[in-house]
């Protein structure tokens, strides 16, 4: 089927593969892979973009992609500008340029993402052969990869080559102070068409980043955003902010704590000339300044995680059965000085592992922050509530104010509730702000963790410190409506809700509206994300009715809620330009809505600022989806008629084949795209008769 459908497009053409190998063997991939690039070189297709993102094929996937990139006989990757490999767990390189040379063509790739690899030190070499080669990019990104110096040094020596390169983005490597150092001597000092550089989180130091501020120069007049000095004491990035004004006045941005930033803002504020004409008094002052500021690090309550407060084994794929697989965890997280956020996610914890880490958390009253998704991959499901309990006494026993709870992505079902509950009831969980259980399969569980919510309020209220809970995520966990009525009646207690996302719980009406009265009580709430439960038109109703109340609301998701017509008059009626200011976006997609009322609703959107969007795609618009896409304003998304396009593609294939029936049932469908079952028939059965499927 790709090869006789590439066939049609002989032009430039941009192929998206993101997220298609899902549930898939990593042995399938590579001959999948083939069997696309394959179609794409018979037709010999000129492809611009190939993005491959989000498919963890790990390093076996390559070999799909080694004909396509290589091959000698075909052009079809000659055209190629951008190339993402985005989330792969890849390693790669590559010669096609060599190849298009031969035939005396040019290969000018122009982007490469290639984030969240493994790519290491090994592969960011045979990266930087590749780009000294190419001398054509612009954009390369490749954050999270394990990358160290040595690495970061290969890489810098190939951005020499590329000298238009304007977006650079090693986020999250190891540069260390030697990486950086190679950076600003050997890639950016001639990089004149920079506009991002991020080397946030790559443990660059005071002489690393002050090398990068050497580095920059007048000609890097497009320079916007360089994420950086994070991690520098509170002196150096002011000394070095006032040594070169023009790199970080008017068109430059740096990353850099909250408090630091404001004194740099009040103190360029106030100046009226350059930095390099204030008089020695100002000179003075500032010094002063800087003398009482020292290297003083801001510890208030509110103030951010710096790195030196977090412990992270992020992504480590750790398996912790015993005790002593967990003993190097343990030990890390006791000799840390100050820990204020404990990152386990993508690792999985036994019983006794988690004793373990649950008596090594307890030198610690300061944690804050728990991110723990993703934590008992592998693990039965009677195991994980002993473990909970273990990390959640800690916790309690230690008396911490724990900010953040992010267990999401561990799939503990109803049972997992019982490991947490005691925690949510202490006075360790009164200052929690963000309660993130995501794709947990709670079901009744639900019910738990909304008496448990209830309890926490009222003990907080009792001790002086009342719960104010901000953020509540509990996607895919089957609530249904009486867990949507039990949360409901606990937020409506608390009041200070701003995000709330319950996408994928099958709540039906009855639930919605339950969740609808809480909203009246949470004025704050700037996001509301419903999308997948089964509002109809009775719970839009009641949303609409408790809209007056959100004037901070931001968004609105209630895609595939089947809200139908009456549902999306009443929700668009209820939202008004002098009340919800804020407002960026409604998603009313899947709603089953027809073509005359999207007509009606498009207009009464004019209401509404031009910056604020309404999705209503995938409706039930039928043969008015061609009138009603061009007559909308540009800021409301009514979809790119994806059903029509399957149409007319199975039309030319089927006139090409010269099959009657094909076409005939393809041209009347496409006349009405109400109702494809007929179709869908015909067509299936044709494919059949052709060897294919569909």
């Amino acid at each position: 089927i790709l090869n006789r459908s590439f066939s049609f497009f002989l032009e430039e053409v941009q192929v998206t593969y993101v997220d298609l190998f899902t549930g898939r063997l990593k042995t399938e991939i590579p001959t999948i892979l083939r069997t696309m690039c394959g179609a794409i070189m018979s037709a010999n297709c000129h492809i611009t973009e190939l993005d491959l993102s989000d498919n963890a094929f790990g390093p076996v996937g390559a070999e799909g992609l080694i004909v396509y990139l290589q091959q000698a006989d075909f052009q079809s990757a000659y055209s190629l500008q951008v190339l993402k490999l985005n989330n792969n767990g890849l390693g790669a390189g590559g010669k096609c340029h060599r190849n298009a040379s031969r035939d005396g063509l040019e290969f000018k790739l122009k982007t490469f993402v290639a984030g969240r690899n493994r790519l290491e030190d090994p592969g960011a070499k045979a990266l930087a052969e590749a780009f000294e080669v190419l001398r054509s990019l612009e954009e390369i990104s490749i954050p999270q990869n394990g990358i160290r110096a040595e690495g970061i040094c290969a890489l810098a020596s190939a951005f020499k080559s590329n000298p238009s390169l304007r977006i650079i983005n090693v986020n999250d490597n190891t540069c260390t102070a030697k990486g950086a150092i190679a950076l600003a001597e050997v890639g950016i000092s001639i990089l004149n068409e920079l506009e991002i550089l991020d080397i946030g989180d790559s443990l660059s130091r005071d002489d690393g980043i002050l090398s990068i501020c050497d580095a920059i120069t007048e000609q890097h007049y497009k320079l916007q955003v360089t994420d950086s000095l994070e991690q520098l004491c509170v002196s150096a990035p002011v000394k070095s902010s006032f040594c070169f004004p023009y790199r970080t006045g008017k068109n430059m941005k740096v990353g850099m704590c909250d408090p630091l930033h404001s004194i740099l803002c009040v103190y360029m504020r106030s100046s009226n000339s350059d930095v390099k004409e204030t008089t020695d008094a100002d000179d003075g002052d500032l010094n002063d300044l800087l003398n009482n500021l020292g290297c003083m690090k801001f510890t208030e309550s509110g103030a951010k995680a710096s790195d030196d407060d977090v412990v992270s084994f992020l992504n480590q794929q750790l398996k912790l059965d015993t005790i002593l697989d967990a003993e190097p965890v343990a030990r890390r997280i006791e000799e840390q000085t100050c820990m204020r956020v404990l990152d386990l996610r993508g690792n999985t914890l036994g019983i006794d592992s988690g004793a373990r880490i649950a008596e090594a958390i307890k030198r610690h009253p300061e944690l804050q922050k728990c991110l723990w998704s993703d934590m008992f991959t592998g693990r039965l499901k009677n195991e994980i509530p002993p473990i909970l309990k273990s990390l959640c006494s800690a916790m309690i026993s230690t008396n911490c104010h724990i900010t953040e709870l992010d267990l999401s992505d561990n799939a503990f079902g109803p049972i997992g509730a019982e490991g947490i509950q005691e925690f949510l009831v202490s006075p360790a969980a009164f200052s929690l702000e963000v309660l993130k259980l995501n794709n947990n399969g709670l079901g009744a569980g639900g019910k738990v963790v909304a008496k448990c919510l209830s309890k926490c309020f009222s003990r907080s209220k009792v001790a002086g410190r009342r719960l104010k809970l901000k953020t509540f995520i509990a996607g895919r966990n089957r609530l249904e409506v009486p867990g949507a009525v039990a949360l409901a009646e606990a937020f409506t207690k608390i009041g200070t809700l701003e995000e709330l996302a319950l996408p994928q719980n099958g709540i039906t009406s009855k639930g919605v509206e339950a969740l609808a009265t809480c909203f009246q009580s949470n004025p704050n709430l700037r996001i509301i994300n419903l999308n997948d439960n089964t509002a109809t038109q009775l719970g839009s109703a009641a949303i609409a009715k408790a809209l007056p109340s959100l004037s901070k609301l931001e968004v609105l998701n209630l895609g595939d809620c089947l809200c139908r017509d009456q549902g999306c008059h009443a929700i668009v009626d209820a939202l008004s330009p002098t009340i919800h200011k804020n407002l960026r976006e409604v998603e009313l997609s899947g709603a089953e809505l027809t073509g005359p009322a999207a007509m009606q609703i498009a207009e009464k959107w004019k209401k509404l600022p031009a910056s604020t969007r309404l999705i209503v795609a995938s409706n039930n618009f039928g043969g008015m989806f061609v009138q009603l896409r061009g007559m909308v304003a540009h800021n409301v998304v009514v979809g790119f008629g994806s059903a029509r396009l399957v149409l007319e593609l199975a039309l030319i294939i089927a006139q090409s084949d010269k099959n009657e029936e094909v076409v005939n049932a393809t041209v009347s469908v496409a006349g009405t795209l109400h109702r494809l079952e007929d179709f869908s028939t015909i067509f299936s059965r044709w494919m059949s008769s052709k060897g294919a499927c569909i």
